[in-house]
């Protein structure tokens, strides 16, 4: 007999697992700003309204690198690159994947000091990686050793 009442209330548990539909989770979007050539730390956030645990992937970013162990990453961007970056990533609740939701990232430019070199002809060249104008009274001591004094934009 109770083998009989076994089986009938394992039967009720099938057809009951058979009427559930699963809703599927959520991945939660977020903003996230950095200064140029810095990193920063993300933790991928979603839900589940059932409560299942989540597992997540996650696409390239296009001007930096992401590293870490899902969910959390590390966003490092490109040598001097600023400007917006972002990836997509999902969650899964072993059923079924979420919408996928958007990083995004802005790099924010810092003021990098222009470049000055002098070369083995004595020919000093200045590079600056904004194309502004700037005045820049130079004093040469040695060669390869120079100071630049209160540079001046006009």
């Amino acid at each position: 007999m109770w083998k009989i009442i076994i089986i009938i209330q394992l039967a009720i548990q099938l057809l009951h697992l058979l009427q559930y539909k699963n809703i599927k989770p959520v991945a939660q979007t977020q903003t996230i700003s950095l200064v140029e050539d810095s990193s920063v730390s993300i933790q991928l956030t979603g839900s589940d309204s059932e409560g299942y645990d989540l597992s997540y992937g996650r696409s390239n970013v296009k001007n930096g690198t992401l590293t870490g162990f899902l969910p959390n990453v590390i966003y490092t961007p490109d040598s001097n690159f600023f400007g917006a970056d972002s990836f997509k990533f999902v969650t899964n609740d072993g059923f079924i994947n979420s919408d996928s939701a958007t990083i995004s990232i802005l790099v924010n430019a810092v003021n990098d000091e222009p470049i000055l070199s002098l070369s083995d002809m004595d020919t000093l060249s200045l590079t600056q990686k904004q194309p502004e104008a700037f005045i820049f009274p130079i004093q040469l001591y040695q060669k390869w050793h120079y100071h630049i004094n209160n540079y001046k934009r006009y």
